[in-house]
């Protein structure tokens, strides 16, 4: 074929042939000695459909909307080789060598930049296989901005009997400035006998010239109805990203135009992605009708989810505008997709300072909890409200309750705690700022709190045999009572636990399971509530925890109790507590700022404690009266016994900090006393923040040292599961169910690891550390096979989410972290990078802690399933951290090698068991 030496471009060279990139042919080596496993060796004969590997060529990295992957891994691309002397070998021996190599090695030569001679580029032009000169054009092409080559030589492939060679040799002169002139290219795809992929690459060579006549030739062909849908669909994955020369109007219609082939209306509708900035108008014409054909239908409805999920995405930013968010959140409403959001992001968006965004969060986390299997019916609205007859009912009672009193020394060896979320008090932490800004108000988020409060209430049941209620939480908190309140078959099954001695109420200084505590601010719910708990007490014998049923005894325990939270409050590390409240409540304060302010804070909570043991004010410094002094903005109110942002007080600017530290202090005080664990949910502070006082622990931990360091000398410790689909919240689970999972073999074995692994010294904790990681994962992949079987409709796949049950041992002292991970591909490393440990001087000692793992690491833009689990397995103090820190870092580089170290920041997401530590 003989024409003019000026011709074409694709945006990416093409390959020589579609056959061999799709037919499923494999190689076996693509270095020296490849070879065709299936198949004869190609001759020029069976080069065909170019035209169909151009298109695909043109396509970018992401899905297209039809669902396909745009550009999949090309058997044709250049392979790695160790040396340019090697492909040089290669290709000047060719007989020694298959057509497949010879390919190879062309594409490869680009890498070697300048380093390759223009004579080792011209030679594969004369190579008998068209695959090879191809490949050959395809580097001298790439390396026209470094070596120059005659465009004559490269013009002279124009005649070449083969299409796919002519077509790469107008990509390649297309990458000479000024080898081709756009009227050939047009006297070119006139053509009557030209093959359509020479065609398709030369309508690309135009596009590539971009001049005023180029283009107007090229819009004037894509609206000629008569043209071939291939040259159509060419053409608009041309123009994609260009709104000037092909308007998104134009676009929209040839999408919904019903006499426009199938696959030219798939190629718009791509190219409708390209346009970020008119996406909102793009989505009201992606909802009309798009008539007809199935594969049209289901590509709009792939863009949709897609420019969906950028809408998503943007909201979920915490660096986007404010108008872009609220346009993304516009969007994402009118096509119910908030609730899609993952929690942390809607966390966020409820502190916007645009109320309606606010708003939309809040509505769409009630939403989310909605959606949660078995949700009761149960809600505050709905409770009987005639309290007058309620009081004169509780006044006639006069029976006395049966119960089995007991005391902490009797739960010796058993698995138990204290559990966070279930305090009157309690407020998740990612919420917790939209009540101190009055964003919304409790009625407007009620639902999400409660989920979240029973989510760890029924993992406390399902992951320890005894959970220990306070009293007053039993009938304050709605996401318990609802249990007890309505309906024979939850009441019944409550009853059940309370007999098992599963749930064992903590009294702190009453006398019997029904005694209503004095200062009890009665309303139409608490009371309703606690009238319906009272007959409860009539009907069970159940067990009753208090430090002791001596009164005197007991008065003893609650004052150690306090001396133990004060212990605790002035040993604490404040400046971690910044690290979890920047992002939320302090987003503008700077960190030094923010801890100079909680130290102040802090040191007027002391004095205030010290006041009240010297008999200098009055009363004895519970937590309430705390609050009064730190947290509350009117010292003249008294928190209430019921959930503490109901009302949302008024808090002082480090409020919520100093309330979160008192919680954690209080409840580690409660546990240790108590001699039992502490479960905390995701996102708070664990008691790693209430360091022991360095006399309590060894300051030259070289032992725990030194065996974190072995674990990562046997490979194969663990034995990870694979990531899948689990349950994604406990939430989904009844108190029916959690009986049911109990009386299984899958449950017993979990439990009896777990007697034996809690409260023991990291080394015993290893033994049995294996053992306890694969019972849990298999109990909640029990839960997860137990809770499908028993749904009677098909839409249980959305109470399932991601999970990758990943083992990884962590220690953390001075804010520097090691974590060894154990993956499907290997034990990794992580490390905070170089990262020293934040102390004041070189000799000074630090806390610090070793966790264990169950669950991914943290990533706000996955909506994973709510089953991590950690255990916080010891804690002491170091010397010499800085030593201590490098000398970990190189020898854990020398065990796993320095292919699986890995430099980030890494935090694990999922509720954590606080051990007490083992006497």
């Amino acid at each position: 074929m003989n024409h003019e030496h000026d011709q074409y471009l694709p945006k990416q060279p093409p390959s020589p042939s579609q056959d061999e990139a799709t037919t499923g042919e494999k190689y076996t080596d693509w270095g020296q000695n490849a070879q065709r496993t299936t198949g004869e060796e190609g001759t020029t004969g069976d080069i065909g459909h170019i035209e169909a590997q151009m298109r695909s060529h043109l396509y970018s990295e992401t899905s297209t909307s039809s669902g396909q992957p745009r550009k999949k891994h090309n058997p044709w691309d250049p392979m790695t080789y160790t040396s340019l002397d090697e492909l040089i070998h290669m290709l000047a021996t060719p007989k020694d060598h298959a057509w497949q190599q010879r390919a190879a090695a062309l594409r490869a030569l680009p890498r070697f930049g300048n380093q390759v001679s223009t004579q080792t580029l011209l030679e594969g032009l004369y190579d008998p296989d068209a695959h090879v000169r191809v490949a050959a054009l395809e580097a001298i092409g790439t390396l026209a901005h470094l070596k120059p080559v005659s465009t004559s030589i490269i013009a002279a492939n124009l005649s070449d009997p083969e299409p796919s060679v002519q077509a790469m040799a107008i990509w390649a002169l297309s990458n000479f400035p000024g080898s081709l002139s756009v009227p050939a290219l047009i006297r070119l795809t006139r053509m009557p006998d030209i093959a359509p992929e020479v065609r398709i690459a030369t309508f690309s060579a135009l596009y590539k010239d971009h001049t005023q006549e180029a283009i107007t030739y090229l819009q004037d062909t894509l609206n000629d109805s008569s043209e071939d849908w291939s040259i159509q669909e060419t053409l608009i994955q041309l123009f994609a990203s260009d709104s000037e020369t092909l308007p998104t109007a134009m676009l929209l219609t040839k999408a919904q135009a019903s006499h426009v082939a199938e696959m030219v209306r798939i190629a718009a509708i791509d190219a409708l992605l390209t346009r970020t900035s008119e996406y909102s108008t793009i989505l009201d014409y992606l909802n009309s009708t798009l008539v007809h054909d199935d594969a049209v239908v289901t590509a709009a409805k792939n863009a949709e989810a897609s420019i969906l999920e950028y809408y998503m995405n943007v909201a979920a930013n915490p660096f986007a505008s404010a108008d872009q968010r609220k346009q993304a959140i516009t969007i994402l409403s009118r096509f119910n997709q908030v609730e899609m959001l993952p929690e942390e992001a809607l966390s966020r968006l409820l502190l916007d300072d645009d109320e309606e965004i606010s708003k939309v969060a809040a509505y769409a986390l009630n939403k989310r909890a909605q959606r949660t299997l078995r949700w009761s019916n149960f809600h505050t609205d709905t409770l009987v409200t005639n309290q007058q007859r309620l009081l004169r009912a509780s006044q006639k009672r006069e029976a006395k309750v049966t119960f089995y009193p007991v005391e902490p020394s009797q739960l010796t060896g058993l698995s138990f705690f204290i559990v966070q979320a279930l305090d009157i008090y309690y407020i998740a932490l990612e919420i917790a700022a939209t009540f101190v800004r009055k964003k919304v108000e409790y009625k407007d988020i009620s639902r999400y709190i409660e989920d979240k409060i029973r989510a760890e209430y029924i993992r406390s049941l399902i992951t320890m045999r005894i959970t220990i209620l306070p009293l007053e939480s039993l009938y304050n908190i709605p996401a318990l009572a609802r249990d007890f309140l309505h309906g024979e078959t939850a009441r019944n099954a409550f009853k059940e636990l309370l007999r098992q001695q599963v749930i064992v109420p903590y009294l702190h200084n009453q006398s019997a399971p029904d005694s209503a505590p004095s200062d009890q601010e009665w309303d139409a719910v608490t009371l309703t509530a606690f009238t319906a708990w009272q007959r409860i007490c009539n009907e069970v014998s159940m067990a009753c925890l208090r430090f002791s049923w001596g009164d005197n005894s007991n008065q003893q325990q609650i004052q150690r109790f306090n001396n133990t939270l004060y212990k605790l409050l002035e040993a604490a590390q404040l400046n971690s507590i910044v690290e979890y409240l920047i992002p939320i409540s302090t987003p503008h304060h700077p960190q030094r700022t923010a801890i100079e302010q909680l130290k102040a804070a802090q040191q007027k909570l002391l004095a205030y404690i010290q006041q009240a043991q010297a008999g200098t004010v009055s009363r004895e410094p519970t937590r309430e009266r705390l609050y009064q002094q730190v947290v509350l903005a009117n010292r003249n109110t008294i928190p209430g016994k019921k959930q503490f942002f109901h009302d949302a007080p008024a808090l002082q600017p480090d409020g919520l900090a100093m309330k979160m530290l008192i919680d954690l202090a209080h409840h580690v005080s409660l546990a240790d006393n108590i001699q039992g664990n502490l479960l905390t949910p995701a996102g708070l502070p664990t008691r790693t923040l209430l360091a022991d006082p360095p006399g309590e622990q060894e300051q030259d931990n070289v032992k725990t040292f030194v065996t974190f360091q072995s674990l990562a000398r046997p490979q194969n410790f663990f034995r990870p599961f694979s990531a899948g689909f689990y349950i994604r919240s406990l939430s989904a689970l009844n108190l029916q169910d959690v009986l049911r999972i109990r009386a299984s073999k899958e449950w017993q074995n979990y439990a009896n690891t777990l007697d034996k692994t809690l409260n023991q010294p990291f080394t015993t904790f290893l033994l049995h550390a294996n053992e306890l990681y694969q019972n849990y994962v298999i109990l909640i992949q029990y839960i997860t096979d137990y809770l499908t079987s028993q749904l009677d409709f098909s839409s249980h796949e959305e109470n399932k989410a991601y999970w990758n049950p990943q083992p990884a041992f962590e220690i953390e002292f001075g804010g520097a972290k090691v974590c060894l991970s154990w993956e499907e591909t290997g034990i990794t490393c992580i490390t905070s990078g170089n990262k020293l440990p934040e102390i004041g001087e070189q000799g000074s000692s630090v806390p610090y802690t070793v966790s264990f793992h169950i669950g991914t690491p943290t990533d706000a833009t996955v909506e994973g399933a709510d089953i991590a689990l950690s255990f916080e397995v010891e804690r002491g103090w170091l010397a010499h951290p800085h030593i201590q820190w490098q000398a970990l870092l190189a020898q854990l580089t020398a065990i796993v090698g320095r292919d699986h170290m890995r430099y980030e920041t890494t935090s694990y997401r999922g509720a954590v068991i606080n051990l007490r530590r083992s006497n």
